[in-house]
């Protein structure tokens, strides 16, 4: 559905979401309930009203605050929404060294190479924002190098422009918030650059 692919058709995920809401007020650590509240609250805006779980929007609500802090599961939801974030370059760049420093452990939510490239991006556009362009052009050619061609039957590890990607999912759409609102694996050898303080070509 977010691709806009042809007879697209929305799955009913309550049946896991109702584990969901018995689950999460159990758990103690935002980082524990964050990977469930991101599944609750992003297929609650897609969603009709006839799909709404019981404790929606309740337990949202109840817990929301945990999508302050920066994280990839809240960066996927404020992006997904269309949301931006309000975190600073430095929280962003912060994200994105520990993102790709530790997604392969069994501890990291994977959030899958497109939303990897989506990442990349949304960092490499706050640095050019900022005037650091050689850091972005870094991140846009690390987002190039990973979506390296696979084949027909992996369309999304196809090479793509990185002005194209960057249309798709640089701040999707033009509001803005400080957070989300109360209603609703490329290869091992590919590594993420180092992020330069320098603003000189």
């Amino acid at each position: 559905m977010l691709l806009h692919q042809k007879d697209a058709k929305l799955t009913d995920l309550r049946p896991i979401l109702i584990m969901v809401e018995d689950q999460v007020p159990g758990l103690r650590k935002p980082n524990q309930r964050l990977p469930m509240l991101t599944l609750y609250y992003l297929f609650h805006q897609f969603a009709g009203p006839e799909f709404e779980c019981k404790q929606w929007p309740a337990l949202f609500e109840k817990y929301k605050a945990d999508f302050d802090t920066p994280t990839v599961e809240s960066f996927v939801a404020h992006l997904i929404a269309g949301y931006r974030v309000d975190w600073t370059l430095a929280q962003l760049e912060e994200l994105h060294k520990t993102y790709f420093k530790t997604r392969h452990t069994a501890s990291v939510t994977k959030i899958g190479l497109l939303l990897e490239a989506a990442l990349s991006l949304y960092v490499a556009e706050v640095n050019r924002a900022a005037g650091n362009d050689p850091r972005a052009r870094a991140l846009i050619a690390f987002v190039t190098q990973a979506m390296r061609p696979c084949g027909p039957t992996k369309p999304f590890c196809q090479p793509n422009s990185p002005k194209s990607i960057g249309k798709a999912f640089f701040f999707p759409r033009s509001r803005t918030t400080k957070a989300l609102p109360q209603i609703l694996p490329p290869p091992s050898a590919t590594s993420p650059p180092e992020e330069t303080s320098s603003n000189d070509d």
